[in-house]
C-alpha cells in the first residue's frame, strides 16, 4: 500500500485469493487477512486496483456469518469506490457486530454498521 510498483505488481495476486476459481484460500482467517489487504491497498494505492474487478468477489462476503469478513468486505468496497455495490452495502447499516481492525497504525474496535456508513459515504461521493 506504500509502494507504487509493488502495489501494481501484486494487486491482482492479492485479489486472486478470494476468487473461487483462482488461488482461493479455504482457511477463513487467511481470507480475513486478504480482505484487510485489499481494503488497505485500495485506500493506499487506488490506481493499482482500477483494472481489477474485485467488487463482485467482495460483495459475496457481505452476507457471511463471520462479522469480521462482512466488515472487512464493506471497508474494501468503500475504499474501491464500488458504486455498483451500494445497494448491497446498505444492507449492513443495522449490523451492530463489533470487530477489531488494524487501521492507521493501531487496532480499533468498530461496528460493521460504522464501516458501512463510511463505505456508503465514499461510494456515493466518489471518494477513494
Amino acid at each position: 500500500a506504500r509502494h507504487d510498483q509493488l502495489a501494481r505488481e501484486y494487486a491482482r495476486l492479492l485479489v486472486s485469493y478470494i476468487v473461487p476459481d483462482g488461488n482461493y484460500l479455504e482457511f477463513e482467517p487467511l481470507r480475513e487477512g486478504v480482505l484487510w489487504g485489499i481494503a488497505r491497498l485500495a485506500e493506499g494505492q487506488p490506481e493499482a486496483m482500477v483494472r481489477i474487478d474485485a467488487a463482485p468477489y467482495l460483495k459475496a462476503y457481505l452476507s457471511y456469518s463471520n462479522p469480521r469478513l462482512r466488515g472487512l468486505a464493506v471497508w474494501a468496497l468503500g475504499a474501491l469506490g464500488a458504486t455498483e455495490a451500494a445497494v448491497y452495502i446498505r444492507e449492513l447499516l443495522d449490523d451492530q457486530e463489533l470487530i477489531t481492525v488494524y487501521r492507521e497504525g493501531r487496532f480499533v474496535r468498530v461496528r460493521v454498521a460504522d464501516l458501512t456508513v463510511e463505505a456508503l459515504t465514499r461510494v456515493e461521493t466518489g471518494q477513494h
